[in-house]
């Protein structure tokens, strides 16, 4: 079984902040988009969603290209 929490909120916030970007980016609410890194507790990256597109599950790339 897998657990997710949110981490490191407050460091994505304040880039957002200084690059004046709130509330569109670096918050995780209704009407902001937000590109997603999920790492396993070893920190290799799980699974990377950006745009609502799945890049990457499991650890493995599904989806090459831009996301811009």
């Amino acid at each position: 079984q897998r657990q997710m929490c949110i981490r490191d909120s407050y460091a994505t916030s304040q880039v957002a902040e200084g690059l004046d970007l709130l509330p569109k980016k670096g918050v995780i609410q209704p009407g902001a988009d937000a590109d997603f890194l999920l790492w396993e507790p070893d920190l290799t990256l799980d699974t990377f969603v950006a745009g609502g597109e799945i890049f990457m599950k499991d650890g493995k790339v599904v989806k090459k290209g831009t996301y811009e």
